[in-house]
């Protein structure tokens, strides 16, 4: 079965932020990124349960599951045939808090 999937504002806001860093540093190497970045979320499309449960899933009552793209880790829940991107976080980071999803 094929899955929507749809990213949310928050999570592409977290991609241009990612990005103007990158950017900042290499121009070429952001553009990659970002194309690489959208490029891995598409294929959430397709047995996105296979991916691992993200450190956040215990905070919340839904399931929160991430796709790690380099540093990077894609957060996204699984609800009605839908993959919904929540948000994209460097791994260094901390995890989120339950008020932050």
């Amino acid at each position: 079965m094929k899955y929507r999937v749809e990213i949310t504002p928050t999570a592409e806001a977290e991609v241009e932020e990612a990005f103007d860093y990158i950017y900042s540093k290499s121009p070429q190497n952001a553009e990659k990124w970002r194309k690489g970045l959208y490029d891995v979320a598409a294929t959430l499309d397709r047995f996105p349960e296979g991916c691992s449960f993200a450190l956040e899933n215990d905070s919340v009552d839904f399931d929160v599951r991430q796709k790690l793209y380099g540093r990077y880790r894609i957060l996204f829940t699984v609800m009605n045939h839908r993959v919904i991107v929540l948000h994209v976080r460097h791994a260094a980071r901390r995890a989120m808090e339950s008020e932050e999803l």
